[in-house]
């Protein structure tokens, strides 16, 4: 917890329910006083646990619990790109779900960095922070005031606000119910998903038989090669043949999905859901069909777990998958438009070729300002040695994106930036003899 009464309140009451359970791995309470001063008890505990390679599973924030002044239940859940933290979101929402908590968990992605679960993304750790929806515009008005008082809690809230973190960190620490899972695949291209939260995300893992890499969709006509894979993604990968993969892992009972404008590669939860259930944050989302693949694109009515689907979205938004049916005011509004779906990548590197480019060129970062992710394509007419490194002003270098020899062609590489503060950086592209530099701001 930081420093507010409730979330520390919830965090005792955690340790005393669970002073007397056995876990799998070791669960640590903290509370770390004047967090608006700094994060400085979170951030000295971070880095500690990094300086001795400590293998933190995930990191529960509680902020402040108890504020609900419609008792819509509504409440949210930041999480970010970094470590196990969407997993860990992800699980939060589906013990609302599973227990009948009452709860409306929205997650935010990208999430504030302004509480210290922020500590633990700046060391790789996967983290999340549960607070009152502040985002969601129902947020204490006695903020920092004499009447900020125990007699303004809304005590059922907050009572469903301690249990879930309650009901998270124990899952967190018994590792979660292990189930399999067996997805289908055929031969050359396949939409797929991770219908799991599996312990081993990595792509070699979950589908070792694949003879290509997992591409993830980077907008407009641009793929990328993901390492990992994350529920609530689609990606495309290739076969030889026909099989069935079985994937292992902990079900997800709801999962929240960001969608971006445009078209995007998604994934359903852990049980097959209909198009008709599939909510949206804001209501009524305008999203064209749902396409599957199957050798060519078709719309379905149903998404099944360990597929893949294209949805575009005419805003930026959140889908959110719950297997249940959704109330016609609050879930997706799909508009025929005949527009299909971008074609499958080819076996290029990281995304598909069309033609051999004419010359070089480094694109302005997309979105800027960003926070944290933002994607940065680049364009080689030849076959060459590239880097791609981003430094911040003063010209200290402080990440690497590519380092290696390109084949021709124009590629779209993600950056992460979630350990950096914000400010103004700078990325350069350095390909044979080319050298062009951009500028980018990270904004929190």
């Amino acid at each position: 917890a930081d420093d507010n009464a409730s979330g520390v309140a919830a965090v005792l009451e955690a340790a005393r329910i669970l002073a007397s359970e056995t876990f799998d791995f070791t669960v640590i309470y903290a509370a770390w006083d004047e967090e608006e001063l700094g994060l400085i008890g979170s951030s000295y505990y971070a880095a500690m646990a990094a300086g001795r390679g400590d293998d933190i599973r995930g990191v529960l924030n509680l902020d402040m619990l108890s504020w609900d002044s419609n008792d819509d239940g509504l409440c949210d859940v930041h999480a970010g790109d970094v470590g196990s933290s969407m997993a860990l979101a992800n699980m939060l929402v589906g013990v609302d779900s599973v227990y009948g908590l009452g709860l409306v968990p929205v997650v935010r992605n990208p999430g504030t960095g302004a509480s210290d679960h922020a500590s633990f993304w700046g060391r790789g750790y996967g983290a999340i922070l549960l607070i009152e929806a502040y985002y969601g515009g129902d947020f204490t008005p006695y903020y920092h005031t004499a009447l900020d008082r125990i007699d303004q809690f809304n005590f059922p809230y907050f009572l469903g606000m301690t249990k879930v973190a309650v009901g998270t960190l124990s899952t967190l620490a018994t590792g979660g119910i292990r189930t399999t899972t067996t997805v289908a695949v055929g031969p050359k291209w396949n939409l797929v998903s991770v219908p799991l939260v599996a312990p081993d995300d990595s792509v070699a893992h979950l589908f070792p038989s694949a003879v290509t890499g997992a591409y993830a969709y980077a907008g407009g006509p641009a793929y990328e090669l993901a390492g990992t894979m994350s529920p609530g993604t689609g990606y495309w990968m290739k076969f030889d043949s026909a099989e069935d993969v079985a994937v292992t892992g902990v079900a997800v009972a709801v999962e929240t999905v960001a969608v971006a404008e445009g078209w995007n590669l998604v994934g359903p939860l852990s049980a097959a859901a209909a198009v008709s259930s599939i909510g949206s944050v804001p209501p009524d989302l305008v999203t064209s069909p749902v396409f599957g693949y199957n050798g060519g694109y078709s719309t379905v009515d149903t998404l099944l777990p360990g597929k893949g689907y294209w949805i575009r979205a005419a805003i930026d938004g959140q889908l959110i998958f719950s297997g249940a049916p959704s109330t016609p005011r609050n879930r997706i509004r799909v508009v025929l438009t005949g527009e299909r779906p971008p074609p499958p990548p080819d076996d290029a590197a990281d995304r598909p070729i069309a033609g051999t480019p004419s010359e070089y060129s480094l694109s302005q970062n997309y979105p800027n300002p960003f926070n944290p992710t933002t994607t940065i394509r680049y364009v080689l007419p030849r076959d060459v040695m590239v880097t791609l490194r981003v430094y911040d002003v003063v010209g200290r270098e402080v990440a690497t994106l590519v380092d290696e020899r390109k084949s021709a062609g124009t590629y779209a590489v993600r950056f992460n930036a979630s350990g950096l503060a914000s400010g103004v950086y700078l990325y350069r592209l350095k390909a044979g003899d080319f050298v062009e530099t951009r500028r980018l701001v990270l904004m929190r």
